[in-house]
């Protein structure tokens, strides 16, 4: 529809060339500028009233083609705006429904990369390019078809001309603007790896005096990513100033060869249309080229995202949906028990190691240890029974429910303290309460929970107690208290169920002590499952699970095991237990 003012300014600037320069040589405007003139109504006009007429006219119509494209454009942008915001947050969903060996398949940066500037690719780059790619194409529909009524012999040399001219600046860049588009995504992803590594272990590479290594990549990368800019920055810029000359070149052949072979007047008007048309007709043409450019450039941006959602089809796991049965369950019904039965789990083809007929039952109020030297597969015997990771057989019930469905009925009632704690750049008070922020805390759940995790002292020393800003990572806590404020923060929330996986490595021996007192207080009215490498934590446990490669290979109270496993009394005499 917006074409169509295109179309009307050109017939009203083809018009007022022919009537002006058949003017200025006395002449009729001829039979169809006489017609054109008298379907608006101003055949009876003097020529400087249909000139003034023709001229506003025109303007108007090209005024009212910006207004309106303006407009539509905006509308456009916030449709695909919302689009991108949509297909984001169902990539996350997706994605973060699936087992954690899914999520695992692919480095953070990528995943990072994927679901921002990937969605962006695929929505805003692509498909907001071929609107705007359909959009020029009806303009240049329309503008032909104008043409081709004015002089079909001008309508197209100037296709041909400008086409060919586009045709050749698409050609000769859209396989360079590939390459690029790719080496800008590997360069960006890289850049941000190295720079995140370099972060997370900076003691480490500063040791081994690798950080001006570490640095050269990343600078080398960046590097690359300014070069590639500048040059995909330059390619419309070229792709510009070519048409530009290919038009004033299209424009002084026509008009020579208007002046040779017809008259005066007919060269002017057809030279007016040809120019108004070219003015049109040479940017849409220009646009649609950098559009397609645009695209391969955006391309291998756009495939990383479009391979996840691909692969999370294949892989996509049921959302947790709670019947209105289920929904309506009170929060003191939740049963703290977990139950394995006949388990098995397979890494895939690429890990051999596997969990093969694991049989666990925990009673509520129990306290069990899982004790195993270290890639016994602890760990994934946790992430099995709190649903990160799925069966490849076997079933995982938690309260008689699956994990997933477990979590969503009785929020609050099962928590976690893993091996290595993510911390909020913020306060104290804001790390204990996240992951709780939809309950009612008072500052009083706070310090309890930091009571029991025996960090209460420590944090009422410090200048702004709840509210001191432990920095990023955790960076102004030692690394114990960092356990204990990941321990007080899994305790805000009174859990029936409590899961620590290896949560006091860092603690002192009479901070351990002083956390395993607090424990054997809430044990029997807390379950407790406790995955530990510290045998002298789990003295006290109603059960212990010894696993090795996968299986468990025995179980009993503390004492038990000594006499059931060799290497486990061996571990026992060297600590003197």
């Amino acid at each position: 529809m917006l074409a169509l003012f295109d179309l009307l300014g050109v017939i009203l600037i083809g018009l007022l060339g022919a009537i002006s320069s058949r003017s200025i040589q006395s002449l009729d405007p001829g039979n169809r500028a006489s017609a054109l003139l008298e379907l608006l109504k101003i055949e009876s006009f003097t020529l400087q009233q249909q000139t003034l007429v023709l001229g506003a006219s025109a303007a108007m119509a090209f005024f009212l083609k910006s207004i309106l494209s303006i407009y539509s454009s905006k509308k456009i942008l916030r449709f695909i705006s919302a689009r991108t915001n949509s297909l984001s947050n169902g990539l996350i969903a997706s994605l973060f429904s699936q087992p954690l060996t899914s999520i695992r398949r692919r480095t953070s940066q990528e995943i990072y990369f994927s679901i921002t500037e990937g969605v962006a690719s695929i929505t805003i780059r692509i498909l907001g390019s071929i609107i705007l790619l359909a959009s020029d194409l009806a303009v240049l529909v329309l503008l032909g078809l104008g043409l081709v009524i004015a002089d079909p012999l001008i309508a197209l040399a100037t296709f041909v001309g400008f086409i060919f001219v586009g045709y050749l600046l698409f050609s000769t860049t859209q396989k360079r603007g590939y390459f690029l588009g790719s080496e800008l995504s590997f360069n960006a992803i890289k850049s941000n790896e190295k720079t995140n590594q370099l972060i997370e272990s900076y003691r480490e590479i500063f040791v081994r005096n690798q950080t001006e290594a570490f640095i050269s990549d990343i600078t080398s990368s960046r590097a690359r990513i300014s070069n590639i800019s500048a040059e995909l920055f330059f390619i419309p810029v070229k792709s510009k100033y070519i048409m530009e000359s290919a038009l004033v070149f299209f424009a002084l052949l026509l008009a020579f060869l208007q002046f040779y072979l017809n008259d005066f007047s007919r060269a002017i008007a057809t030279l007016s249309i040809f120019l108004v048309a070219g003015t049109r007709i040479a940017p849409a043409i220009l646009r649609i080229q950098q559009t397609l450019v645009q695209i391969k450039v955006t391309l291998p941006t756009a495939a990383l995202a479009l391979e996840m959602i691909e692969e999370l089809k294949k892989n996509r796991t049921e959302q947790v949906k709670l019947g209105e049965s289920e929904s309506n369950i009170s929060a003191d019904s939740f049963v703290s028990n977990i139950n394995l039965d006949s388990v098995d789990f397979d890494f895939g083809p690429q890990n051999k190691f596997k969990i093969r007929n694991l049989n666990l039952e925990v009673a509520p109020g129990q306290f069990v240890a899982i004790v195993g030297e270290t890639g016994s597969g602890k760990s994934t015997i946790v992430d099995l029974i709190l649903g990160i990771n799925t069966p490849t057989n076997g079933v995982v019930t938690i309260s008689g429910r699956p994990p997933r469905v477990a979590f969503k009925l009785w929020p609050g009632a099962v928590s976690y303290v893993p091996q290595n704690i993510t911390f909020l750049n913020g306060t104290i008070r804001s790390n204990l309460v996240f992951g709780n922020a939809t309950q009612n805390l008072s500052d009083s759940d706070l310090w309890r929970a930091l009571e029991v995790a025996q960090l209460r002292d420590f944090v009422e020393s410090l200048p702004l107690g709840l509210d001191y800003r432990i920095g990023e990572h955790g960076n102004n806590l030692s690394g114990g208290q960092k356990q204990r404020l990941g321990i007080a923060r899994a305790l805000i929330s009174n859990p029936s169920l409590l899961v620590l996986d290896e949560a006091t490595s860092a603690l002192d021996a009479q901070t351990e002590k002083d956390f395993n007192d607090s424990v054997q207080s809430i044990k029997g009215q807390t379950t407790l499952l406790i995955i530990a490498h510290r045998i002298s934590t789990i003295l006290n446990a109603d059960k212990i699970l010894y696993i090795e490669d996968g299986e468990v290979k025995a179980s009993g109270t503390f004492s038990e095991l000594k006499s059931l496993v060799p290497n486990f009394e061996l571990q026992c005499k060297l600590l003197g237990l």
